[in-house]
């Protein structure tokens, strides 16, 4: 798997694209935001909701 900080980057890639849920969408825009660089803090249930994201659409 990649750091998170990759995992973050290319999920946030996917905000308001077709591949992804309205619920998906709204949920990388609160957690991960929309600008590369941005702060991320995330709980352990919000990682692991992530990591599953990114394993959906990348691995």
């Amino acid at each position: 798997m990649r750091s998170l900080q990759q995992m973050f980057s290319q999920l946030r890639g996917l905000i308001d694209t077709i591949v992804l849920t309205p619920w998906e969408n709204q949920f990388l825009k609160d957690v991960i935001g929309e600008e590369d660089g941005a702060a991320v803090t995330a709980t352990g249930k919000q990682i692991e909701i992530l990591s599953n994201l990114w394993e959906k659409h990348f691995a």
